[in-house]
């Protein structure tokens, strides 16, 4: 048995005895930039275009945006203003793209073409600090929701850029925040947000009220180390990519770990401090490694949302 055979068969056998689903999954093929001679400088995070069947990455330090067909072409290669931070990125239904800077401490929103729509300041009130901006998300009422890193908060506006709502304060109390990095909303309109530093996961309700916690932070298998990424699939499960544990794990809506996998290193199937995952409409998984400047692709044997283990 080789050394990558090896290493599934052990990790099948972790995932079996800690009373996790194995994925069954296949590799695909890897991005590494927009092309032989291009490559990533240090990408953020993930979108995906579904209707489009488009993959956006964001590069802040290339400050671009790239696309990818989910056959892995190469596509636009996206520099809308010559000083863009692209910390985050969001697409509505209508395919525009929503993209924090980072520098500016703006939302900028574009078309599927890169052309400029609208845009407005992230501001805070009186007597607290500008604000720090993290990633995004937008709920089905087109509300958008930004992590405010440097005020361990998560920020709600309306579509027009009012300030709606405040969730969480800064704290390691349940409904606080010590390093809070992504954020998602689901279809009933609960706030789910990653702490890298604090509480893993929590989940609020569409006014920012606390409602639980996910997951135990840990060295352990069945805990999280680094806690970055979040994506929640049409399932309702949680996708958490674990930055420090070289995995992404899966959880359903009421917190049962459901899937886990991945293992350190730089090979194929591999991940090397990876910060993002997406699924798209075909059972296929999509990894975003900032350390290893690559994205991976990978199709699921499992029947997803259907199994429990």
């Amino acid at each position: 048995m080789g050394a990558g055979a090896l290493a599934g068969a052990l990790a099948a056998l972790s995932a079996s005895l800690l009373g996790v689903g194995a994925l069954d999954e296949r590799w695909l093929f890897e991005l590494t930039g927009y092309a032989a001679d291009q490559p990533f400088m240090r990408p953020a995070e993930l979108a995906l275009d579904s209707r489009r069947r488009v993959i956006y990455v964001a590069d802040p330090d290339a400050r671009e945006i790239i696309t990818f067909s989910l056959q892995g072409a190469p596509g636009l290669r996206l520099t809308p203003a010559p000083d863009l931070d692209p910390v985050s990125l969001a697409l509505d239904h209508a395919g525009n793209l929503y993209v924090a800077d980072g520098r500016a401490g703006r939302i900028r929103v574009f078309d599927a073409a890169g052309a400029p729509l609208t845009e407005w300041a992230v501001e805070e009130g009186p007597g607290r600090e500008r604000p720090e901006l993290g990633r995004i998300a937008l709920d089905p009422e087109g509300r958008l929701y930004v992590v405010d890193r440097r005020n361990a908060q998560v920020l709600v506006f309306e579509q027009d850029g009012r300030l709606r709502n405040r969730v969480g304060r800064r704290g390691n109390r349940v409904g606080e925040f010590l390093a809070p990095e992504d954020v998602a909303v689901d279809r009933w309109g609960r706030i789910c947000v990653t702490d890298s530093m604090g509480i893993p996961l929590q989940v609020f309700d569409a006014a920012g009220k606390y409602l639980h916690r996910i997951g135990r932070r840990g060295e352990r298998e069945e805990e999280l180390r680094f806690p970055t990424g979040l994506f929640i699939d049409r399932w309702d499960q949680l996708w958490v990519t674990d930055t420090h544990g070289h995995r992404v794990v899966a959880y359903d809506r009421f917190g049962e770990l459901l899937y886990a996998f991945g293992e350190f290193g730089q090979a194929r199937g591999q991940f090397y401090y990876p910060v993002d995952f997406l699924l798209d409409g075909w059972d296929r998984g999509v990894v975003l490694e900032r350390e290893g400047r690559r994205v991976q692709v990978f199709r699921f044997g499992t029947q997803l949302g259907r199994m429990r283990p």
